[in-house]
């Protein structure tokens, strides 16, 4: 169990050292680095797919629809890369259409519902055709996440550190518990 609390204990501080970064860090550069890795990730994993699905499409062209379906993203990692805020613009203002969407049409009361979802279709329109807005949300965004990892790192240090002096060292119990009779109780279906 000591295994378990180092671990945790380690885990815990690379979450204030992160949240620390997040806090300290000029955001703007942390927003690009931040996108850029995501860019990166998105097309190294769709981009061999998508090569693969092309070159098999000349054999058969059924194949043209999966190869379209990996270069979307690819082409997505690139936005994403080379233009963060117009993608968040995007990724939030797509969610902010679909979701209401979704809740208007599985709700009963429809009407009641649209009147509830008006403020979350303007967020939408703002976001994608003020793309610019979404900067100072970003930075935002960036410094509250960095302050909440920071929160979390903290309390989880404190809490191993508490559960290593409460139970001497050793974590789990020592001895056997008594959890009383456990009752076999006989029912029937209705």
């Amino acid at each position: 169990m000591k295994d378990f609390i180092i671990k945790s204990l380690f885990t815990s501080v690379i979450c204030i050292v992160i949240g620390l970064l997040f806090l300290v860090l000029p955001s703007a550069d942390l927003v690009n680095f931040v996108f850029n890795a995501v860019g990166i990730i998105v097309i190294a994993i769709n981009i061999i797919p998508c090569i693969y699905f092309f070159a098999l499409a000349r054999t058969n062209e059924r194949l043209y629809s999966l190869a379209v379906m990996y270069l979307i993203p690819v082409i997505l990692g690139f936005v994403i890369i080379f233009n963060h805020y117009l993608a968040l613009a995007i990724i939030l203002g797509v969610y902010l259409i679909f979701e209401p969407i979704l809740r208007i049409i599985i709700l009963k009361d429809k009407k009641k519902q649209i009147i509830k979802e008006i403020p979350y279709f303007l967020i939408a329109l703002v976001l994608f055709f003020v793309p610019t807005a979404t900067g100072d949300v970003l930075n935002i965004g960036v410094k509250v996440f960095g302050g909440v990892i920071l929160f979390f790192g903290v309390l989880g240090v404190v809490y191993n550190l508490l559960s290593v002096k409460n139970d001497g060292g050793t974590s789990g119990p020592t001895k056997k518990e008594d959890h009383g009779d456990i009752i076999d109780i006989e029912y029937k279906e209705l």
